[in-house]
C-alpha cells in the first residue's frame, strides 16, 4: 500500500531497529513526519529518491503547549501522574492530521501509552476517518504511563489497525 504520507510518533533510532526505514520499505511514502521526545533525537530535513523525512524532537500529544515528559533509557513518555525530568515541545495531534492534505496516510504509534490517549482524540473528532492505516505498538499497563485502556474500553477506531512489528535491522 503507497502512502502519501506517514507520520511516525516514536521514531527514535534504537538499534537494532529503525522505525523510519522500516516504514519508508514497506509503504513508499512521500512524506514522513517523524517524532520522537528522547533527548537524542534532532530535527532535520533529509530527502531521499522519492521520500522527504521530516524529523521533530517533540512528543505528539493533543495540544501544542508543550509536557512534561520521563524520560528512562531507551523508553520515555508523558506520565500521567505528571513525574518528568525533561519538558518538551509538543505537537498537537488533532491539528497535524488536520492539517494534511486529502490522501493516503498512515499513522504508526510507538509512543508507551499516549497511543491510548491519541487515538482516543482523534476518534472523538472523527479524524481516525482520514487514515488509510493505523499501526500501533498497544503497551500494556507496566509500560503505558499510567493511561493503559484494556481492549475493550479502547475506541472502535474507522480506520484499518494492525499491530507494530519492526522487523527491519540495519545492516
Amino acid at each position: 500500500m503507497p502512502a502519501d504520507v506517514v507520520i511516525d510518533v516514536g521514531a527514535q533510532h534504537h538499534p537494532p531497529e529503525e522505525s523510519t526505514e522500516t516504514l519508508i520499505a514497506r509503504y513508499e511514502p512521500k512524506l514522513v513526519l517523524a517524532f520522537d521526545a528522547h533527548h537524542k533525537f534532532k530535527d532535520g530535513i533529509e530527502s531521499r529518491e522519492f521520500c522527504t523525512i521530516v524529523r521533530r524532537h517533540a512528543a505528539v500529544w493533543i495540544h501544542s503547549k508543550g509536557v512534561s515528559f520521563w524520560e528512562h533509557g531507551m523508553d520515555g513518555g508523558v506520565r500521567k501522574d505528571g513525574r518528568a525530568n525533561n519538558q518538551v515541545d509538543s505537537v498537537n495531534i488533532i491539528s497535524l492530521v488536520s492539517a494534511l492534505p486529502p490522501g493516503e496516510i498512515i499513522l504508526k504509534l510507538d509512543c508507551e501509552g499516549a497511543e491510548y490517549v491519541l487515538l482516543d482524540a482523534l476518534h472523538r473528532l472523527s479524524l481516525d476517518e482520514r487514515l488509510a492505516l493505523c499501526i500501533v505498538e498497544w503497551h500494556p499497563p507496566i509500560t503505558a504511563n499510567g493511561w493503559y485502556l484494556s481492549p475493550e474500553a479502547r475506541p472502535e477506531l474507522r480506520c484499518p489497525v494492525i499491530d507494530w512489528q519492526n522487523d527491519f535491522q540495519l545492516q
